[in-house]
């Protein structure tokens, strides 16, 4: 697995801001950019784990993020797998 911080000049970022760029369309909003950087990174790195060991640890879920930004991100990946884990459990 790859070592997944946000860059540096994000390490600040607020809620607020966060939800200012996803709300805007430009798609050059840096802030968006970023985000989206490293919901792609952590899915890559939960991908790689979850095929090395067979199954998605519990723990994996709970993760805290070192910003506001990391932890926003790995909220909503978490989110989406536990979406998929319910569907996948439903069926």
């Amino acid at each position: 697995m790859k070592i997944v911080e946000v860059n540096r000049e994000f390490r600040e970022t607020t809620d607020e801001e966060i939800n200012q760029a996803l709300a805007d369309e430009s798609p050059d909003n840096p802030i968006a950019h970023e985000f989206a950087r490293l919901i792609a990174a952590y899915g890559e790195n939960i991908t790689e784990h979850v095929n090395k060991i067979g199954h998605i640890p519990d723990d994996l879920l709970r993760f805290k993020g070192g910003c506001p930004m990391e932890e926003r991100a790995m909220q909503l990946v978490a989110e989406q797998l536990r979406q998929v884990m319910q569907e996948y459990n439903d069926d």
